[in-house]
């Protein structure tokens, strides 16, 4: 028994040493990734801009042989990669980027984050958006989750957006759409943010050519609530915006100039718009009717009347010329000349007549592509160049300038005899005087 205890105490003695020792050992430092985060800024861009993409690391431990692979060119087609830093990496040695086709392959070595320094590790990097870029503006690119790999175990970032900010629009208009020959119109331009927009997009332009037959009025009376530069002259026949900064989605501004139209249907070719967020044309929302106004003519007939004789005199309004427009409220009021004797007429245009003037037209109507035709028949008193003027030809704002009109009347001759009619005067006489001698 004793043997036997002298054997245990040692041993029992020994264990507890053993076990002692070990309780004070420090365990061995391992990587202790809690959470991994991925963000993109700005999160809205246009072409050209350039984006930082940063990878967060949180940790409480060690961490060592870090890797990413994020292939950024799958989802922004001909993203360029631009540089690589470290922004709050403990000693982490050397960081590789081993980037090719597209990917983001970053690695860092010789790690010697510490479990008694525990925080967040972060890593940038810029990318250029191209420009121009192969995806279409107002795209909301979606960038998968990747994984950050410390070595022994992967942890998954999540999704990032990046939108795509869209270039503004351009809206054209002629107010008022139709006018008469000789008024002017105001083109007017109205500029809006892109759709959605939450960012500014400068470099704002646009160029508008007017059409044949339309050019700036002078004065052009142009005004602007845009900034930038605007070109307009007058007499000229383009208008042009450059150096422009519009705002986020809600934001318009308007620029407005007179011109000056021909007769005609005159319709805007849609000009170039362009900006940092891509290209464009303007909408344009109506043409410009330049209405002519009606004419009117005269005649007499016959031009060549003698005195007593009855003469027809009409008036004619032609609404016929092409982009003719309904012609209402026209008046023509005058009387003929003393030469021209009580009137009876035939009056041939839709409206109402009075007795004040031979001709007392009023409330006239007229239709597109129409005419018609005031008659008087007079009867010629005197002899002499009669000259017949009309008056002016009222309407809605308007006049149209008088016609005229003119006769040479003559006094019918009394009939004389001609050397033709005396053979046969000599004739009667000689019988004449023959039988006078046989009554004798």
């Amino acid at each position: 028994m004793l043997s036997t205890q002298t054997f245990t105490k040692p041993l029992i003695a020994g264990l507890a040493a053993a076990c002692l020792a070990q309780a004070f050992i420090a365990p061995s430092a391992e990587a202790a990734i809690t959470s991994v985060s991925r963000n993109i800024s700005p999160a809205e861009v246009v072409p050209g801009d350039i984006v930082t993409v940063t990878y967060s690391i949180n940790h409480d431990g060690a961490l060592g042989n870090l890797a990413i692979s994020d292939n950024y060119a799958a989802t922004l087609s001909g993203a360029t990669f631009t540089s690589l830093s470290a922004l709050s990496c403990e000693n982490f040695g050397s960081i590789n980027n081993n980037s090719s086709s597209g990917n983001l392959d970053i690695s860092w070595t010789a790690a010697a984050e510490t479990s008694g320094n525990p925080g967040a590790c972060q890593v940038s990097l810029a990318l250029t958006v191209p420009n121009p870029s192969a995806v279409a503006p107002g795209t909301v690119l979606s960038f998968p989750s990747v994984d950050i790999d410390d070595g022994g175990a992967s942890f998954a970032t999540g999704s990032s957006n990046l939108r795509l900010a869209n270039p503004p629009s351009v809206n054209a208009n002629f107010n008022p759409a139709v006018v008469n020959e000789g008024d002017t119109a105001q083109l007017q331009f109205t500029l809006l943010a892109g759709a959605s927009n939450g960012i500014n997009v400068s470099g704002v332009g646009f160029s508008q050519a007017l059409p044949a037959g339309l050019v700036i009025a002078t004065p052009n009376n142009a005004t602007s609530s845009c900034g930038g530069a605007l070109a307009v002259a007058d007499g000229g026949s383009n208008v042009a915006l450059s150096g422009f900064t519009i705002g986020p989605n809600g934001t318009s501004c308007t620029i407005v100039v007179d011109v000056l139209g021909q007769p005609g249907i005159l319709s805007l070719t849609p000009g170039a718009v362009s900006s940092e967020a891509g290209a464009g044309v303007i909408n344009v929302a109506s043409d410009l009717q330049v209405a002519p106004l009606p004419v009117i003519t005269m005649t007499s007939s016959p031009s060549n009347p003698n005195v007593g004789d009855q003469v027809t005199v009409s008036i004619t309004i032609d609404n016929t010329a092409p982009a003719a427009i309904v012609r209402n409220n026209l008046g023509l009021q005058f009387d003929l000349p003393p030469e021209l004797g009580p009137t009876a007429g035939a009056m041939g245009c839709p409206g109402s007549y009075g007795s004040g003037f031979d001709v007392d037209w009023s409330a006239g109507t007229v239709g597109a592509g129409a005419s018609c035709t005031l008659s008087l028949t007079a009867t010629v008193l005197s002899d002499g160049n009669i000259v017949i003027n009309s008056s002016d030809l009222s309407g809605d704002g308007y006049t149209v300038s008088a016609a005229s009109s003119s006769l040479s009347a003559t006094v019918a001759a009394t009939a004389v005899p001609t050397l033709g009619s005396l053979p046969l005067l000599a004739l009667a006489g000689l019988l004449m005087l023959a039988g006078y001698r046989r009554r004798r």
